[in-house]
């Protein structure tokens, strides 16, 4: 095989096989303290690479994506930092992967998800069950579980509105060991609102 047909082959086939490499790689390097392009450039390669496939409205929502899905190649304020290892803590690769995906299916607008907790104890399994606009969505409603963790993606900070205080005001007293949450569009950061709680084993469904 040359070295040519090697690259095409190990080429991700998929926007969200791409987002997990970049995902995988930049928790690679963060941890070996590794510094990488300005999320300017990233998010401008990867448009330049990307546009001779896809236009319109999908590329600026892929510029969009990648280039909140690049800043955490930057140096953090204490509170992004706190939110990315929120992140790194609570969600799976797979989980990231999702809302990355999720994220560029509906532009970039707010998606409103369930995960239940894996065997290694972060989430994963992120199943999307409302998508609103591009300044809300919901929770009402969802088809939750005890234990499960309830997210949705804000496009900018990860800020509660007071929509989201209030729903989760009406939903925890009769969910105590539920978990909500608002997500980055990219998955890399997290604010828990709420932490979920292990449910006792004889309590399982």
């Amino acid at each position: 095989m040359s070295a040519d047909t090697k690259r095409v082959s190990d080429a991700p086939r998929t926007l969200a096989e791409l987002a997990e490499r970049l995902l995988v790689a930049i928790e690679r390097d963060t941890a070996a303290g590794i510094r990488c392009r300005t999320e300017e450039e990233l998010a401008g390669d990867f448009y330049r690479a990307l546009r001779r496939w896809i236009a319109g409205e999908l590329t600026q929502d892929t510029y969009r994506l990648v280039n909140t899905l690049a800043t955490s190649l930057n140096e953090p304020t204490p509170w992004e930092e706190y939110e990315r290892r929120a992140a790194r803590q609570w969600l799976s690769i797979g989980a990231q992967v999702t809302i990355v995906a999720e994220s560029l299916r509906s532009g970039c607008r707010e998606v409103s998800y369930v995960l239940s907790r894996g065997q290694d104890g972060r989430f994963t399994d992120a199943r999307v069950c409302i998508r609103g606009n591009a300044k809300a969505t919901h929770i009402l409603g969802v088809d939750m579980a005890p234990g499960d963790l309830v997210l949705h993606t804000h496009p900018e900070s990860l800020e509660p509105s007071d929509a989201d205080l209030a729903a989760v005001a009406l939903l925890a007293p009769a969910s105590p060991t539920i978990g909500f949450g608002i997500v980055s569009l990219d998955g890399s950061r997290l604010y828990l609102m709420r932490e979920p709680k292990p449910v006792p084993a004889e309590a399982a469904p």
